[in-house]
């Protein structure tokens, strides 16, 4: 009886254990757009240089469910819009791997069972070169936002990841908090196609700005930033339209718009990591919204009219 009741815990415990090693899916809840803004070569000055550089464009790519193809016993998704590519998933590690048929070969761009201290190799395409690639990474760091697992790199790591050939790249990612980060739920802030071999884009991974499930706003990595970088760019979003009370904030925050502003948009609130973990229509001056699901930590709420942001505050949630 006793070795029975041993047997049963370790079949337990075991079961505990896998179930802690699944990952939330990166691919779910369809249609899903990825937002990916890259360096282009351009040969004209015509161009006003703001937010991520002047030669800078974002390719929109979309997965559908439906889109699939085998490839052996593996399936995989084919990408729309404007890139193509076959990617697939491991939901039990986090890892998403993109598979190029020509020469039948499978990489893998993004691990979230790394931990700290663990290295990830940027893949090597020795068919097509691009400037980061075969370069090793150190996890620097590991932390749970909003119970999401969230993996970061070394930020002495942006000489050579994201050298995008922007005047002063530093300054501008440093500006815009981007860094290279793996989010579960997302996948890796280059985009989970890795490198985009187009032609007319410059040999650089890029940077992944939005994404969306469903038609909505997921994840969004600067609210300067919005959705669309391109040569002739979007300037930076406006004075705020609206402010939050009480910060530091427990169970409710209230929104308010000035008397002059007439709503008719969509409130997205983002974690530290970039996900949209709340988000709802709003068409009055005047809104409460409960927060008190919500982790403790900083937090940016978004007006945005479409994809264009509008304004954002900063606030903070306590217990």
């Amino acid at each position: 009886m006793k070795k029975n009741i041993c047997f049963a815990i370790l079949v337990f415990c075991f079961a505990c254990g896998s179930v802690r090693a699944q990952y939330e899916p990166f691919f779910k809840n369809f249609p899903i757009v990825y937002d990916v803004a890259t360096p282009m070569t351009w040969y004209t000055d015509d161009y006003s240089p703001d937010n991520l550089g002047s030669d800078v464009w974002t390719f929109i790519i979309g997965i559908n469910q439906n889109d699939t193809i085998r490839y052996g016993n593996l399936l995989y998704y084919y990408t729309n819009g404007d890139y193509n590519a076959l990617i697939r998933e491991d939901t039990n590690n986090g890892r998403i791997y993109r598979y190029y048929p020509e020469q039948d070969q499978e990489l893998l761009w993004c691990d979230m069972s790394l931990n700290v201290g663990d290295t990830f190799q940027l893949p090597i395409t020795e068919w097509n070169h691009y400037n980061e690639d075969g370069i090793y990474l150190v996890v620097d760091s590991i932390a749970y936002i909003n119970g999401k697992k969230v993996i970061y790199f070394p930020g002495n790591d942006i000489s050579h990841f994201y050298n995008s050939g922007v005047d002063n790249p530093e300054s501008y990612f440093v500006q815009f908090n981007i860094s290279l980060k793996f989010i579960e739920g997302i996948g890796p802030t280059y985009g989970p196609m890795g490198f985009l071999d187009m032609n007319g884009v410059e040999p650089y991974l890029g940077v992944l700005v939005c994404v969306s499930h469903q038609d909505s706003l997921s994840f969004m990595q600067h609210p300067d930033l919005g959705c669309y970088q391109m040569s002739a760019n979007i300037k930076d979003a406006p004075n705020n339209s609206f402010h939050i009370y009480p910060t530091p904030a427990t169970n409710h925050i209230n929104i308010v718009f000035s008397e002059t502003q007439h709503p008719d948009g969509d409130l997205f609130i983002i974690d530290m990591s970039g996900r949209v973990v709340h988000h709802f229509s709003i068409h009055q001056v005047f809104s409460t919204v409960n927060v008190n699901h919500l982790y403790n930590g900083f937090y940016t709420a978004l007006y945005c009219d479409g994809k264009s942001v509008k304004s954002s505050v900063f606030f903070i949630k306590t217990k």
